[in-house]
């Protein structure tokens, strides 16, 4: 896959991965618009990043995605890749009964809305642009966790393990369509989401970005990163073993 002139869609585009994800594809000559939450944040990523666009979007609100969409399409004159990159994952304790209440329903459904069902609606929105684009291509960010849950973060394994079950039907599906469906699997990687876990090794999302660009010319269908191999083979070979890690982390 060229990216030079690719036209990009990134959502959570205004920090970790997203953020860098963004700058080494203008590195590469690609055209992306990116979205996010925080008008502040995004206003300042886009002051950072000359020639990329961008709009305020919280993905986990449905009502918001077909405008996100539209503007995307538009500013950029098309589309050739989707990268469901937002993402959230917050921690349940259970056996004390935090699922209690609305609040706790809340924080599901915000969950469950951002990690597995933006990315599922945006993509249904994106395949009628993908299959007029070059090289077209869906690009799903799921976890480790997908195949080894990690206790504390119930909702968000889920959401990931059915992430990737929609990515691999779409692959079938979208077989001889010329839309590729890519998944990409992070090790534990420092942004906002994973600061605070002492003892815990992780990568830049500078040097996650580069290995998704890396993964994506190489025309993978699984782009996996660092630790995330190992924990590929662990799971296929000795799952107990990894589980057991994730349980421990």
């Amino acid at each position: 896959m060229k990216l030079e002139q690719k036209r990009i869609l990134v959502t959570g585009g205004t920090a970790g991965i997203g953020r860098a994800l963004t700058q080494v594809l203008v590195e590469r000559g690609a055209r992306v618009f990116i979205c996010g939450r925080d008008s502040g944040r995004l206003e300042a990523t886009l002051g950072s990043l000359p020639g990329v666009g961008g709009c305020v979007c919280d993905v986990a609100r449905a009502e918001q995605l077909p405008a996100l969409m539209e503007q995307a399409v538009e500013q950029l004159g098309g589309l050739d890749l989707l990268v469901n990159n937002a993402g959230i994952q917050l921690s349940w304790d259970l056996a004390e009964g935090a699922a209690a209440g609305p609040e706790a329903l809340a924080r599901v459904s915000l969950e469950v809305a951002t990690n597995l069902v933006a990315p599922i609606q945006l993509t249904f929105l994106a395949l009628p642009h993908l299959r007029r684009g070059a090289e077209p291509a869906i690009v799903n960010v799921t976890s480790v966790l997908a195949a080894a849950p990690k206790p504390s973060s119930p909702v968000y394994s889920a959401t990931k393990a059915a992430l990737r079950s929609f990515g691999s039907s779409m692959r079938r599906q979208l077989a001889g369509s010329g839309v590729r469906v890519v998944e990409v699997v992070p090790p534990l990687v420092d942004t906002a989401m994973t600061r605070g876990r002492a003892g815990m090794k992780t990568i830049s999302p500078e040097l996650m970005a580069s290995a998704i660009v890396d993964g994506l010319r190489s025309d993978k269908t699984r782009i996996l990163v660092g630790k995330a191999r190992v924990a590929a083979i662990l799971q296929r070979w000795a799952p107990g073993l990894l589980e057991d890690a994730m349980a421990r982390g």
